[in-house]
């Protein structure tokens, strides 16, 4: 971060791209940034044969935890070189980074587009424990306990679902919940692989 010259600073990680090669010219070309601190957008999952969209939903949700992949925000290189990531939090520093600038005040704004995408790989239901443990200790940490309660009924029924799809593959088997989701019985977020 100390040592960006540019405008706007983006983190990716290894096996992590933008969506294609005109996704920079579509954010920023004509598009005019005035006062704002983040650009975000959709990200899609990469699973080599298939992705799933990740829609990036509206900041007033950040309460319920991340609402779009680092890899498809653009933070402003003036506002960052000030508001560095908490390295203590190993997993979630770019969600306390966001939380943080949101509750600060910052202005973002949301463009409609897939602007990364990034390679699948250790991704399980159970992470959506770790996930809600995460979200949780950054909004302790941020003094946002009142939000604690609705937190609390909001990850309780993400981890049920989370358990029930986990006892659905077991004893459904993997094959045929794809061949119900194939058939439209259950609602599919896939998006073919297009290159």
């Amino acid at each position: 971060i100390d040592l960006a010259t540019g405008k706007w600073i983006n983190f990716m990680n290894a096996g992590d791209k933008f969506i294609d090669i005109y996704v920079l010219d579509k954010v920023f070309h004509n598009n005019y940034y005035e006062d704002i601190q983040i650009i975000y957008g959709h990200t899609l999952l990469n699973y080599g044969e298939h992705f799933i969209r990740m829609s990036a939903s509206e900041t007033n949700t950040l309460w319920k935890g991340s609402q779009f992949c680092h890899q498809s925000m653009f933070v402003l290189t003036s506002y960052h070189k000030n508001h560095k990531f908490d390295t203590s939090i190993k997993i979630a520093s770019d969600f306390d980074f966001v939380y943080n600038a949101y509750i600060s005040g910052c202005n973002f704004r949301k463009v409609d587009y897939e602007i990364s995408s990034f390679l699948a790989g250790g991704v399980s239901n159970l992470s959506v424990i770790k996930g809600a443990t995460m979200f949780m200790a950054v909004h302790i940490k941020r003094g946002r306990i009142t939000l604690l309660p609705k937190y609390v009924i909001y990850y309780s029924y993400e981890i049920l679902v989370s358990y029930f799809n986990v006892l659905l593959k077991y004893f459904l088997g993997q094959k045929l919940i794809e061949k119900m989701k194939n058939k439209g019985l259950i609602r599919n977020k896939i998006i073919n692989k297009v290159n």
